[in-house]
Formats: structure tokens, C-alpha cells, sequence
């Protein structure tokens, strides 16, 4: 390790100049990203007349349905397709497009199940521009599967190199707008294998930073010069799936979503960096049932540990066993081509190791009567397209909430809403989109009187700069946690598999129990050295978000990306933030700008 270390500070010696290297880099791609799209835009008549000539040479693929040669039955589709895949946008978009509702809400998918709900749109609605939209689904669906079948084994490598630079101008705030969950890794090699029809394996070996180098004032890039600097904790997504028609069983590390949020989900969202999970599904033409379970790290921080030795968190006694879980199910219906509705149920198990018999997977989780070492939360959504191109969407969770005559000094209520609607044409060659939505939390949603019963995922890491465990918590639904009022908007131009350019706007109310799943004590006493009498007993149920001195956070962003060949790609981002009341702590104002600029080579 100590070769290692000499050697990677030679290479810092290199890069000591790190910040005017980044300035030039940033300056180089910004013009490349936003200067090329424009010329692009300029050149886009004569590419769509090369297609319209072309586009008679592709009819029979043009939808995954018309692939004829191979039977479905003797190729492997069981590749479960990454959240981070163009092909949900590209299918959603067809959809709203089509007068449909957004398919199935709960992902990732498997190949197959992508396959079947393309297979569900009329091939007679694609034209030049939808065509190149079909194109890139139809390449993510077949990827890798060309050379599967009965008594098959394939293997396919695919390296990627990110190089990234990034620029803040005030060091006096340590977050970013595009923080650890927004960056690539330098170097990410997935290992991805079928064998014969129905089994799929994938490894990712990936080189990223880890949180403590992210939120240090002076990194400008991810470039490591300094192996201590690495998250060791990879890989994020590693992970077995076996499957046949119309199911799917996924065991291993992977990301997980549910719902239709661009800010994020309430029920379970891709904000954790992975999900240790075992899930099953099966997906119908008007119906999809799911169910998930995660196993949590359930580690207590010292703070926690001497918070429970020193004053106990309260509760139920008799349980303290170091365990914790997330289990799931949700049911999917198409009501109607252009409605669709989800039921959701979850429920945390802590601090007690479970009984086979609690795992059923369609039980009624409220029906186990175990606020012991339990926590329930439901959901129901909506997805409605009324007409071509306009989709409105609707998420409710509830976590607690008290009926009429119920003693108040019981726990306090604990919803979250959160609401929507996109408009998307065609436009040019591409397509012109516009968002907003809005999202409201509960000061008390997501918590509970002890740590392990929270509906958060943490995830305990060694970390070489500071020569300690770190705790990164963060909760499974809604990113932005408790106590929070988030509206956003968004308006992007994307040409399919050619550049995006979008600007957007957000503005972002934090009361002061914001950051109370972090809080080492109970939540019957009240968090963030806010007097206990105000939160307790009556007043619990009356305190509604935002909850006192609010942090007011407005960030806008203006994002550019451009595919310039197969293999190469340049993306830039530029922020500007203002936030009142920075840390819930009147007066404090803090203004910032970041910039940021990436190449990314596919090998």
C-alpha cells in the first residue's frame, strides 16, 4: 500500500495545478456542448431526409415485436436494464406521445419486460423521429443477448472512463447541487453474463470517490491521485436474475424505484447509492405485482450508542437486537390505455431478527400488530394522460396518522404528496418537454423512537481521510426527507441519441426536523435543539412543514450533453444557488456558483 500511496502522489505532484487544468477543461467542453447543439440543430433537415431515405432498409426493425428470426423463447432477456438507461425515457416519452400512461412505474425492468411493453405500442405511430427513439430501446433491450440461447453461455465487457471536473465558488458551503449521487466514477467495468435462457449475472468494478473527498473544498476533479481517496466499498451493482415470461426473480446490490417523481419518490427512491435486495415480479398487460425485500445495515453510530447507554431511546424494552429490513409489495393496474394506478405497502423491521413467517409477501403489513420493532407505510399512485403529450401524476404516502378520538399525545401524523405533470412534443427532429412538480413532507415522516424502526437505508464505510467509520444515511423514499416543501421546474430539448440541452429551477423549503433521522435521540423528545415542550404530546400532531427557522434553498441549472460519436460523449452543467437561513440559522445567506464539464469514452 505504501508503493501505491508514493506512487499515486507522484501523480498529485502532476496535478497540482488541478484548478487552472479544470478551468481550461470546463471552458473547452462548455463551447463543444453548447455551441456544437446548435449546428447540430442547423444540420438537422438533411439528417432527417437521409433518414426518410434510409428508413425503407429498417422497417422490420424498427420495434422489438418485428424481430422474426429468433424466437423469443430461445434468446436470453433477462438482463435487468439499469435506472440510468436511456430507454425509460425514450419509452415513457412514446407513451405519453401514444395517449398512454407512463408504463410500469416500478424499476428497473428486466429485458423482457421492456420487450413486451415496447411490443405494446402501435408500430404505425413511428416516423423519423420516433424511429431513432425505437432504435436506442431496441438496442438496450437485445444488448448482449444476440449470442444467448439454450445450452449458451456469453460474456460481454464493457469498460467506461469519466472524466470529470467540477468548480465552486464559495467554499463556505461544503454541499453540491451536483453532489456524490450526480458524479461518475473514473472508471466503471461491468462484467455482464447470460447463460442459456433464463439466467443473467452482472459484476461492476468501478473506481469512484468517496464522501469525505467529495464535500472537501478543494476537489476539482475525480481524478484519484491518492488510492486512500477511493469508496473500497464497491461494487454498487452486483447482482443475480433469473426469469422466463412475464417474471423475474433479481437477488444482489442494485437501485430500485418506484413511481413517476423527477425530484424524487416517497415511497422507495434511487436516492441510496445501492439497495442490498431480493426481488420478485411478474408483469401482465394490465397488471404487475412486486415485491422487495432489503436487508439494512443496522449499525448505530457512537453518538447512538451512547445516547442508548446513557438515556435509552424509549419505546418498547426487550428489544435490542442489532437487525434491520425493508420489505415491500405493490400492485399495478391499467384501469384504462391512458390510466393507470399503484397500491404500495412497506414495512422496516428493527431491532428483532424476523420470523420466517413475517416475510409473507401478500399480507397486510399494518395487520401484524408490531409497532415493537416495526414501522408501516403505504402508498397509492396515479399516472393519467388525458390527451397526447400531457401527463399528470400523483404520489401519497402515509406513515402514521391519527383517527377522530384518538388520545393525541399518540404518535404524531406522518404523510408526504407529491404531484406533477409533463407536456412533451416533437419538435424538429427531436423532442421539446416541459416538467414541474411540487412535493410536501411531514416533519415526522419516515421516523420512528429508535433508529432501526427509521424508514432509512444507512450505510456504514470505512473512510481513510478521516481514519474512521462513516455513516451515510439517507431515507428509502423521498430524497429530501422529512419536514421539506420542494417545487420544481424543467424545460429540456432532446435529440434521441444526439445531445440534450435543458435548463431548470428549484425551490426547496427545510424546517428544522429536516435532518431528524440523523438525530441520535428519539423523536418523542423533539430534534435540533428545538425546546422538547413544542414537539410533544398535542403539539406533535399540530407542528406542520416547514417547522421553525426554514432554510430556503433556490438552485437553477442549465445542463447541456452531447453524444459525438458511439463511444465519446461531453456534458457540462452549470449552477447557481442562494440559500436563506443556510443550516435553519437566521440571516445566514449564502450565494454559490458551480461548474462542471465530463467526457465519457465507452470501450
Amino acid at each position: 500500500m505504501e508503493v501505491l500511496s508514493y506512487a499515486f502522489r507522484k501523480m498529485a505532484g502532476i496535478l497540482k495545478n488541478r484548478k487552472n487544468i479544470f478551468l481550461t477543461f470546463f471552458a473547452v467542453l462548455t463551447i463543444v456542448s453548447f455551441i456544437k447543439i446548435p449546428l447540430a440543430i442547423a444540420q438537422s433537415q438533411s439528417q432527417s431526409d437521409s433518414l426518410d431515405s434510409s428508413s425503407h432498409h429498417k422497417e422490420s426493425d424498427n420495434a422489438v415485436a418485428s424481430d422474426k428470426e429468433t424466437k423469443p423463447d430461445k434468446i436470453n432477456f433477462q438482463r435487468i436494464i439499469p435506472l440510468s438507461s436511456p430507454l425509460y425515457r425514450e419509452i415513457d416519452r412514446l407513451y405519453l406521445l401514444a395517449g398512454k400512461s407512463r408504463p410500469s412505474l416500478s424499476r428497473p425492468w428486466s429485458a423482457d419486460e421492456a420487450k413486451k411493453i415496447m411490443e405494446a405500442l402501435p408500430e404505425s405511430m413511428l416516423d423519423s423521429v420516433s424511429e431513432v427513439s425505437a432504435d436506442v430501446i431496441k438496442r438496450e433491450i437485445e444488448f448482449g443477448s444476440e449470442k444467448t440461447g439454450t445450452k449458451k453461455a456469453s460474456l460481454k465487457i464493457s469498460p467506461e472512463i469519466n472524466i470529470e471536473g467540477y468548480y465552486k465558488v464559495n467554499d463556505d458551503r461544503k454541499e453540491w447541487a451536483h453532489g456524490y449521487e450526480e458524479r461518475q466514477p473514473l472508471f466503471s467495468v461491468p462484467f455482464e453474463s447470460w447463460f442459456f435462457t433464463s439466467l443473467y449475472m452482472d459484476l461492476e468494478i468501478e473506481l469512484r470517490q468517496e464522501y469525505q473527498v467529495v464535500n472537501s473544498t478543494d476537489n476539482y476533479t475525480n481524478i484519484i491521485p491518492n488510492p486512500y481517496d477511493l469508496d473500497w466499498h464497491f461494487p454498487f451493482r452486483a447482482f443475480m436474475s433469473v426469469g422466463g415470461e412475464h417474471w423475474n426473480i433479481q437477488a444482489g446490490r442494485d437501485k430500485a424505484s418506484w413511481g413517476a417523481g423527477i425530484t424524487s419518490n416517497m415511497l422507495i427512491s434511487d436516492y441510496s447509492d445501492y439497495y442490498n435486495l431480493i426481488k420478485f415480479t411478474t408483469y401482465w398487460e394490465r397488471f404487475k405485482f412486486t415485491t422487495i425485500y432489503m436487508g439494512l445495515d443496522p449499525w448505530l453510530t457512537d453518538q447512538e450508542e451512547e445516547y442508548k447507554n446513557d438515556i435509552g431511546f424509549g419505546g418498547y424494552a426487550g428489544f435490542d437486537e442489532l437487525f434491520k429490513a425493508f420489505l415491500a409489495h405493490r400492485v399495478e393496474f391499467k384501469i384504462r390505455d391512458n390510466l393507470s394506478l399503484a397500491i404500495s405497502e412497506a414495512i422496516i423491521f428493527g431491532d428483532k431478527y424476523i420470523n420466517i413467517t413475517e416475510l409473507n409477501p401478500v399480507f397486510i403489513f399494518h395487520s401484524h400488530f408490531t409497532p415493537q420493532y416495526s414501522n408501516v407505510i403505504a402508498s397509492i399512485e396515479a399516472d393519467y394522460t388525458p390527451f397526447s403529450g400531457f401527463n399528470i401524476y400523483l404520489q401519497f404516502v402515509m406513515d402514521e396518522f391519527q383517527i377522530p378520538g384518538e388520545d393525541e399525545d399518540s404518535r404524531p401524523g406522518a404523510m408526504g404528496l407529491l404531484g406533477g405533470f409533463t407536456f412533451v412534443k416533437q419538435a424538429l427532429d427531436g423532442y421539446l418537454s416541459f416538467n414541474l412538480e411540487a412535493a410536501f413532507t411531514d416533519p415526522f415522516l419516515y421516523n420512528r423512537w429508535h433508529p432501526n424502526g427509521r424508514i432509512t437505508n444507512r450505510r456504514r464505510m470505512w473512510s481513510y481521510v478521516s481514519d474512521s467509520h462513516e455513516y451515510i444515511n439517507k431515507p428509502i423514499g423521498y430524497r429530501y426527507g422529512p419536514d421539506a416543501v420542494v417545487m420544481y421546474g424543467a424545460a429540456q430539448y432532446e435529440k434521441s441519441d444526439k445531445y440534450i440541452v435543458a435548463i431548470d429551477a428549484k425551490y426547496t423549503l427545510l424546517g428544522e426536523m429536516n435532518d431528524s433521522l440523523d438525530y441520535a435521540g428519539t423523536y418523542w423528545e423533539g430534534v435540533n435543539n428545538v425546546a422538547t415542550s413544542e414537539y410533544l404530546g398535542k403539539n406533535a400532531n399540530k407542528l406542520s412543514a416547514p417547522s421553525g427557522t426554514v432554510e430556503r434553498d433556490l438552485v437553477l441549472g442549465l445542463h447541456g450533453k452531447l453524444k459525438l460519436t458511439k463511444r465519446i460523449s461531453f456534458a457540462s452543467d452549470i449552477y447557481y444557488i442562494h440559500i436563506n437561513n443556510y443550516g435553519n440559522i437566521s440571516g445566514n445567506t449564502i450565494n454559490d456558483f458551480e461548474f462542471i464539464a465530463s467526457a465519457k469514452f465507452k470501450f
